[in-house]
């Protein structure tokens, strides 16, 4: 049986993509201040990665309360559904007209397992 594992894609224009295992967020927050960012509070390093909402090339850079707000709940929410599902997830942030931002989960293969078949 396959272990279960949750994976959430922290971007960066400065540093990268960086993957991040959902079960050492221990706090994902936003605030006004710094709004297109996620700030992710890990527990095993006590680090924070903070998590571009938005590229760059964005036409919309800022993000509004609402939105930020509803990103954190939605991140959150996306964990604790897909860590009930078997194998390995990976949660990606994506934008789609209409619905704006959200977190998408794709299966992620693991190197392993794929070397070894």
């Amino acid at each position: 049986m396959g272990k279960q594992d949750v994976w959430v894609r922290a971007q960066s224009v400065a540093f990268g993509n960086r993957l991040v295992r959902a079960d050492t967020i221990v706090q994902v927050t936003w605030e006004p201040h710094a709004s297109q960012y996620l700030t992710f509070t890990l527990a095993d390093q006590r680090d924070e990665v903070r998590h571009q909402i938005r590229g760059s090339g964005s036409a919309t850079a800022t993000v509004s309360e609402e939105e930020g707000t509803a990103l954190v709940q939605s991140l959150l929410k996306a964990i604790a559904a897909t860590s009930f599902l078997p194998g390995a997830h990976l949660l990606v942030p994506t934008e789609t007209e209409g619905a704006g931002l959200r977190w998408q989960r794709a299966p992620l293969y693991d190197i392993a397992d794929e070397a070894a078949s």
